[in-house]
Order: structure tokens, then sequence, then C-alpha cells
């Protein structure tokens, strides 16, 4: 059964409160377990004195966002949760932690509020300011790679690993969370400035405070550009994050990161995993229907992808796309019926195009 090692309660913008934990380390298979939210104005450790609000979530998420207590923070209400960590395998359940976790520092008055409220319309202004990034948090917590933690050094001992991507965690990153943000260009010439030295390739990046990043976190853009976080500095008001200054480094595209990171926030089908490298996925119908998932358009900004079928005696093939995207503005899948029949597509970053 896995054990929460912590447990915070926090809000970053006055009107919701975001749940953030972390389970000790172990090598239990942490998709196998689900996790339910319970919720009570009362700090007793009685489940039945609190109430579900958030259930089915993957043991494998790292938080939750409760908006539910809008409107209600100002009252100074105190809230109190609970999670129900229950394994889906065996039923067995289990409620941590045994002293509720709650808000301690009080809620952001009006004044963080309005500053927020006022910032997030420049950034959500897309014409002028704002962009979409993805964050890909960096794992902290987990099953420790099999490949190449060592032990005794209490490190990885391989920044390629393929099984943690050099974090000595089973998986490396969380699937990438989309903030609004904007970036600075980057200077012609090495700089000396508050941030230290600034190099050609390094940026500036202003977000929002949720969420919150950290050293070796990676930023993606809508143009297929990554880099890892530099170092973050904020901007508080009583004691409360209002923005993030992030210095970024920008990942070269023969790194092995850059090969192989954005291929953590979607899995095809077919069990092929389709990376900023790939041109031609071939799909194996041995095993019966096959279906192959192209990955968000908006990621993948002028990509091209072949997707080719083998002679179909085990089953079909199916081409579908991720969230909103389409094919060719209409379509939401579309099915190969000739034996090693093939489509390529090609993304304008809002859908995806036969070509």
């Amino acid at each position: 059964m896995l054990t929460i090692n912590t447990f915070d309660v926090t809000s970053y913008d006055g009107e919701s409160l975001q749940l953030s934990w972390e389970f000790e380390t172990t090598e239990e298979v942490i998709t196998n377990y689900g996790v339910n939210v319970f919720r009570s104005e009362s700090s007793s450790t009685d489940i039945a004195d609190y109430d579900l609000v958030a259930s089915g979530i993957n043991a494998n998420e790292y938080t939750y966002v409760d908006g539910g207590v809008s409107q209600l923070l100002d009252l100074g209400r105190p809230w109190f949760y609970k999670l129900e960590i229950i394994n889906n395998y065996t039923a067995d359940t289990t409620y941590q932690p045994t002293d509720p976790a709650y808000l301690k520092d009080g809620v952001p008055d009006r004044v963080f509020r309005e500053i927020v409220r006022r910032k997030a319309i420049v950034l959500n202004n897309t014409r002028y300011s704002g962009r979409n990034f993805k964050v890909f948090k960096r794992r902290s917590w987990g099953i420790h790679c099999s490949t190449c933690w060592d032990l005794s050094l209490q490190r990885s001992t391989d920044s390629k690993c393929p099984t943690c991507y050099g974090t000595g965690w089973i998986n490396g990153y969380y699937n990438p969370v989309t903030i609004r943000g904007m970036k600075n260009t980057s200077p012609k010439l090495n700089q000396i400035n508050m941030f230290g030295e600034w190099k050609p390739s390094d940026s500036l990046l202003f977000m929002l405070g949720n969420p919150p990043l950290k050293v070796r976190d990676i930023i993606s853009d809508d143009n297929n550009h990554l880099w890892t976080v530099v170092q973050v500095r904020g901007v508080e008001r009583l004691g409360y994050i209002v923005e993030q200054n992030a210095q970024l480094a920008l990942i070269a595209q023969d790194d092995f990161l850059y090969k192989n990171l954005l291929s953590l926030s979607f899995t095809s089908g077919g069990g092929v995993a389709m990376t900023v490298v790939d041109t031609l996925i071939t799909v194996d119908t041995t095993g019966g229907d096959q279906t192959e998932t192209l990955p968000l358009a908006s990621v993948f900004v002028n990509r091209k992808y072949s997707i080719k079928a083998d002679d179909l005696s085990g089953g079909t093939v199916t081409i579908a796309t991720t969230g909103d995207d389409t094919i060719d503005g209409t379509l939401s899948s579309i099915q190969i019926y000739n034996p090693y029949g093939y489509y390529t597509f090609m993304s304008d970053g809002i859908d995806w195009y036969i070509i």
C-alpha cells in the first residue's frame, strides 16, 4: 500500500485550493492505485465527517485543484482534506493522512487576486503577448529506476537513461501542464544581469505562480522548442507568489531529452510512441485491431507523420486525433482500408491535414 510522505494545501488565486502530495519511495506500481479526495470543515480523523469531492484520480498524478470552495474562502472557513488510497486490483483501501491536511497560511487577500486577474488578462491576450507553453514537472518521488539508479551513490548514473530520463525515477517527468506565458527574445551576446551570466541561447519566461516551477523542470512551446529551467525568481505579495520569472536554457534538437521527452504526453494505441524525430510509423496488426493516435497539433507544428499499415491480416488500422484536433477540419479519426496503405499527415498548429 502506498504511504503519503507530504500533503500540502495552498491557494494561488484566492478562489480555489490546490492539493499537492507525494508518496514515500516504493517498489509498487503506482499506476495500480487510485486516489479519492475528501473534504470537511472539521479536523476530525473520522472519515464519516468528510464529503467526497473528487474520485478516480490516478495515484501517478500529484495534484488536484478544488474549485468547489470558490466564494467560501473569505468567510474564514477552515477546510480539511484526506485522501482515500485504493488498490485497483485488490480493492484494499486506506485513508491518509491520520491528521488531515489544511490551508495553514490563510487565503490571499483581494489585492492579490486583483493583481493576478490583471496579469492574467495580459497573458491571455494571444494577439500581443501571451502564448501557450507546456510545463513538464520533473519527478522527485515514485519508483527508483531499475536501470540506472545507484543505491550507494543515491543518484542516477545515466543522463540518457530511456527509463527515467536521468531523473532516477521511472518515467522521469509528469505529463505536461498547459500554461499561459510570455517569453523574451534571447540576447545576441553573453550578458551579466540579475540572473547572472546570460547566454545567447537563454530566454526569460514570465508566468503566473501556478504551477510553481523548480530548477530542471522542462518547458516546451508551440514551435517544438524545449528549454530547461535554470533558475526561478518569484514576485510575492504577503508571502504568496504573484508571478514567476524563469531563466530558460535551450535544449538542442540532437539532445536526448529533445528526441524523447515530447512523446511522454501521448502514446498511440498500437504501442508506437511518436516523437519529434519520427517520420514513418509502421503498424503491425498481428495482435488485432490497432488505433494510432496523432499527438497534439499545437505541440508538433509543421511536423509530418506517415502511418503505414501492414497486410491487415490481423485487424484494422485506425488513426485518431488527440483532444479537439481534427483531420482535414472535420474528422476525428480515419481508417486505412487497403493492405500496406498509408496516410501522411502534417500539422498547421491547430489541426492535422492529409497531404
